[in-house]
């Protein structure tokens, strides 16, 4: 229909844990069907002509003046999506650069008389811990993986998985300490300095001389890692209109998934370790730059009063739109009651009862939501054995598994969504677990674990990204920050354990890694039940109305409803 402007009517949030991903063009949610203007800015723009002066306090109440979608926010989305993208290669790129390959006996060998090639979980593999150094070998050369660079086995084998728990270990104090600094100094420089830095320390660690060297370098790339997702997020959100934001949401989610597809292709082709890391950093090096031209986040400059540059963004914004602000319409500068507002403090997550018994329930839902998340896509390659494929698809199925997250959302709530995927991913890990076994007794039965493995994926995909929307709405506004500060540092520690839960535990037995994860998905969801859904609820702004001592509803929201788009992140 003409001058009808439809857009994706989904709502998503981007997990600190996840993410990430090139906005491949807003037009594809959002599309103008005419090129008329927007109904709402139109019938503001008659509305400000009929007045003398019209104020506006709401941020968002400005945007449909100047383009809420136009082609200034499409470039910088798209720069956003860029950073994103560029960020996600160093998360899993361990899967491929950590690989522990089988050994063997060295030919002629006086001591070593085991015949065939020995690889983890399987009998006899650990009988090299007994035998000189020189009487195996693995099966790849040195510069397959830093297991076969740095000799990481038997009491060094668990070296190896520190390298990962390290870039998440650092990603959780990052998300602390870049939250402080970011509040400080603004978003921009955080934004450029984090992503430069990623880049740089990726590639540097590729010629890392021991294996301290190059743990180090995982540890900054973890801690510089929450500068670029929550800056790009936040400043990309802001200069979209509301329901234009879930559309370049998904899209900069999906670009994480893409970023592990195009990780699993090149690891593919590339089969040394350092070459791998080199071809996932250098080349975005240049990446880099586009970053210098996005803007400082508006609502920090309007909290620090900085309302000239507030207005200069806007007008230039404005200008690249081809539109402009009409005489008359100023945006007011925040009000210090507004900017000194008073909040909750930490320990208010945890009294009293009530209230400790629901951030416990929320605090081990992401712990196993990121540890199941993190383990699934560490021990992917256990399900059928093939390692390059069995990565790649798994990360094609969190493309769908964003999209029907978004729907349910909207149509079942946040908390069925969340309980019911996160309870599917539990059932299906362990069917995979239980068949680890079984499965080389029969083709089909192999079919079936591959099968359900990617489901497995697919559910907690799904489950990541609803606790994450679900949290932020139930979690009252005096305390939303320090509610996801303290919901990131206990999926961080689920993400730190996941390495292990994926191929330490596999020594012991094959299929203990996916049954554990198994488990955990299913004790989360449980615990999950005793929270309240949020679906077409106003947000608390009180603990009080949280424990159902005040049940009105408010309009005004800043947790807007199924078809809005989301509130600005909170940091």
């Amino acid at each position: 229909m003409k001058g009808e402007r439809k857009a994706f009517s989904g709502l998503v949030y981007l997990p600190f844990s996840k993410h990430s991903k090139l906005l491949l063009s807003v037009e594809v949610f959002a599309i103008e069907m005419d090129g008329k203007e927007d109904t709402k800015a139109i019938e503001l723009k008659e509305e400000a002509k009929k007045q003398k002066n019209v104020v506006i306090e709401n941020l968002d109440d400005i945007l449909p003046y100047i383009g809420e979608c136009g082609k200034y926010q499409i470039i910088m989305i798209s720069i956003m999506s860029l950073t994103i993208l560029i960020q996600g290669f160093p998360v899993l790129i361990m899967f491929f650069a950590g690989q522990n390959p089988p050994w063997q006996c060295e030919t002629n060998s006086t001591i070593c008389k085991l015949n065939g090639t020995f690889r983890s979980g399987e009998k006899n593999y650990e009988a090299r811990c007994s035998m000189p150094r020189s009487e195996w070998k693995f099966t790849k050369p040195k510069e397959y993986s830093i297991v076969t660079q740095y000799d990481l086995y038997c009491d060094r084998e668990h070296l190896n998985y520190l390298t990962t728990s390290l870039l998440f270990i650092g990603w959780g104090i990052g998300s602390v300490v870049l939250g402080w600094i970011t509040d400080r100094y603004g978003r921009f420089k955080v934004l450029v300095s984090a992503l430069c830095g990623i880049v740089i320390i990726s590639f540097l660690s590729a010629f890392s001389p021991n294996f301290a060297t190059f743990a180090v370098c995982r540890f900054i790339v973890g801690f510089l890692k929450p500068g670029t997702v929550v800056g790009a997020w936040v400043v990309a959100g802001e200069l979209l209109g509301p329901k234009y934001r879930p559309a370049a949401g998904a899209a900069m989610f999906i670009l994480f998934s893409v970023s592990l597809i195009i990780t699993g292709v090149k690891a593919y082709f590339i089969r040394e370790w350092k070459i791998l890391v080199i071809a996932c950093s250098a080349p975005y090096l240049i990446g880099c730059v586009f970053v210098f031209f996005v803007p400082e986040s508006m609502r920090w400059l309007r909290l620090q009063g900085r309302h000239a540059d507030v207005i200069k963004i806007l007008k230039k914004a404005a200008k690249v739109n081809g539109k402009e602000l009409p005489d008359g319409v100023e945006l007011a500068p925040l009000k210090k009651s507004d900017i000194e507002k008073s909040k909750g403090g930490v320990l208010d997550l945890f009294r009293p009862l009530r209230m400790l018994l629901f951030s416990t329930a929320q605090g081990f839902g992401w712990f196993a939501t990121a540890a199941v998340y993190y383990g699934v896509s560490f021990a992917v390659s256990d399900i059928s054995g093939e390692m390059y494929r069995d990565f790649i698809l798994a990360s094609l199925v969190e493309i769908p598994a964003l999209l029907l997250s978004i729907q349910t959302m909207n149509k079942l709530g946040r908390k069925k969504t969340t309980i019911f995927t996160l309870a599917l991913a539990g059932l299906f890990c362990s069917i995979v677990g239980g068949m680890s076994d079984l499965e080389k007794k029969s083709h089909k039965l192999r079919t079936v674990r591959i099968v359900s493995g990617l489901l497995g994926k697919f559910c907690i995909t799904c489950a990541f990204n609803a606790i994450y929307m679900w949290s932020l709405e139930i979690y009252p506004t005096c305390i939303r920050g320090e509610g996801m500060g303290f919901l990131q540092i206990t999926s961080r520690i689920g993400s730190a354990l996941a390495p292990w839960v994926a191929k330490w535990l596999r020594v012991f037995h094959v299929a203990i890694p996916f049954s554990l994860m198994g488990g955990l998905s299913l004790i989360g969801a449980a615990l999950l039940l005793t929270l309240p859904d949020t679906k077409d609820k106003a947000t608390f702004e009180t603990i009080d109305q949280l424990l159902g001592v005040e049940n009105r509803e408010k309009k005004g929201s800043l947790i807007l409803h199924s078809n809005a788009g989301p509130r600005n992140e909170v940091v």
